[in-house]
């Protein structure tokens, strides 16, 4: 009887197939395992990141509450109370934590303020620094455009001009590179004005003595001026601008600025504006007015070339946050409350003003008139 010499193949070819599946099967379990770590760790990192996102947070809430116990306990800068004293010595030491430790209820290990902690593992949340800061470089802001803001003016020393720079990167469309400079010749409608070009601005300056009175703002340019600026691209005179050259009741003009479509400076559009002189200066503001655009904003004080702080107007609070050993760091802007009350929003005439004012349910009812 005649032997088959090639029995043997199909059992080897049988386990090749196999060997070659399993092979197959083991690398496409280990990448969807891997993948799935890789899921793991990207949702452990967000949420760490998220969670100490939200511990510096709480160190900023922190430092928002202590500055209200100081307004309360501390109702003026040369208050002689002990716990405003206390107050006053820990947020002038710009340290770590040193004045949020005054807050009860805050429990404070390793030089760190715990949040939350969990017992049954090592991810645990706090704030690591906090610091406040009642004296700034500048003064930061955000207008919507026809929108205002009323900025007082108080250095730490005397200052005789104001900087001003406004429009940054993040106010024009994302899909855009640079900001778009056009020469303005005359006022175009709001609908056709770029809404990646800088906006123009209305720069109100009030300055007033001791001796103030309400005629004065609108008879002395010494107390009361403005200045329209808009973007010019071919304009570079580096001359400082005065606000005194523009007195209220003078004939208008629109002024012009240097711009810089690419942001070198962090802002586009810059000026300069020397102040008046006013001796015994009491309240000195500056309102802002941004036309047509939106746009961010920075003023800073100078005399001559030296920066002066501003004093107790806006407080930086910087908050360092941790979450197991992922950090985040946030700074803020708190400003001081403002007493005096100036409205942002109000009826400027050069006469006699006569308001008529009434409610009917006849439509048909013409309104009244009156005469000033």
């Amino acid at each position: 009887m005649k032997k088959n010499i090639f029995k043997t193949n199909n059992g080897a070819v049988s386990i090749f197939v196999v060997i070659f599946f399993s092979l197959l099967i083991t690398v496409v379990i280990v990448g969807f395992i891997r993948n799935s770590i890789k899921d793991q760790q990207a949702s452990l990192a967000r949420n760490l990141s998220q969670s100490a996102y939200d511990a510096s947070q709480v160190g900023i809430e922190d430092a928002k509450r202590l500055l209200v116990r100081y307004s309360r306990q501390c109702p003026t800068e040369s208050s002689t109370d002990a716990n405003c004293v206390e107050l006053k010595s820990a947020l002038q030491s710009n340290r770590c934590n040193n004045a949020v430790s005054l807050l009860t209820g805050s429990e404070i290990v390793s030089n760190e303020v715990l949040i939350q902690k969990d017992a049954l593992s090592n991810y645990n949340q706090a704030y690591t620094c906090v610091t406040i800061s009642r004296t700034t470089d500048d003064f930061l802001g955000y207008l919507n455009g026809d929108d205002a803001k009323v900025v007082p003016l108080l250095g730490i020393g005397d200052f005789d001009s104001i900087q001003f720079q406004w429009f940054t990167r993040d106010n024009i469309a994302s899909n855009a590179t640079s900001a778009t400079l056009n020469t303005i010749t005359n006022l175009p409608k709001a609908i056709d004005y770029n809404l990646n070009s800088p906006p123009i601005v209305a720069l109100k300056l009030i300055q007033a003595p001791s001796s103030f009175d309400s005629s004065t703002l609108s008879n002395s340019s010494n107390t009361y001026s403005r200045l329209l600026i808009k973007p010019d691209p071919s304009y570079s005179d580096p001359t400082l601008t005065s606000f005194n050259i523009d007195a209220p009741l003078s004939p208008k003009i629109i002024y012009r600025s240097k711009c810089d479509a690419n942001f070198s400076s962090g802002y586009s559009c810059s000026v300069k504006l020397s102040l008046p002189t006013l001796t015994d200066r009491q309240i000195s503001l500056l309102e802002v007015k941004s036309l047509y655009n939106n746009m961010d904003y920075r003023v800073t004080l100078w005399k001559g070339d030296n920066l002066v702080q501003f004093n107790n107007v806006q407080t930086k609070i910087d908050s360092t946050g941790r979450a197991s050993d992922i950090f985040r760091r946030i700074e803020t802007r708190v400003e001081s409350s403002f007493s005096q009350a100036y409205p942002v929003s109000a009826v400027e005439i050069t006469g006699s003003l006569c308001k008529d004012f009434g409610v009917t349910d006849v439509a048909s009812t013409p309104y009244r008139t009156c005469t000033p």
